[in-house]
């Protein structure tokens, strides 16, 4: 929350993302996959979803669970290849 309040209070945010990036070098992409997860894990699981709305088969404890493993482990590979990406 700290670091909110610093963004709040000089309103300038790619300041404060290359101070972070000048000041923690080592913690950059630990950062941008803290982040990059969430985002990629949900999408992927409303593609799943869809999926299931309109296919309506495969319900089964089996392939729930299997299908739960695929898309943690695509999460995983998603963020730590957006982790390691440079713009």
């Amino acid at each position: 929350m700290a670091g909110y309040a610093g963004v709040a209070l000089t309103g300038d945010l790619p300041a404060a993302i290359e101070g972070f990036k000048a000041s923690a070098p080592v913690l950059v992409p630990v950062a941008k996959f803290a982040v990059a997860f969430p985002v990629v894990y949900h999408t992927l699981g409303g593609f799943r979803h869809l999926v299931w709305d309109y296919t309506v088969a495969g319900f089964s404890n089996e392939t729930m669970e299997m299908s739960s493993y695929a898309l943690f482990a695509a999460s995983l590979a998603g963020s730590g290849a957006a982790a390691v990406m440079t713009i």
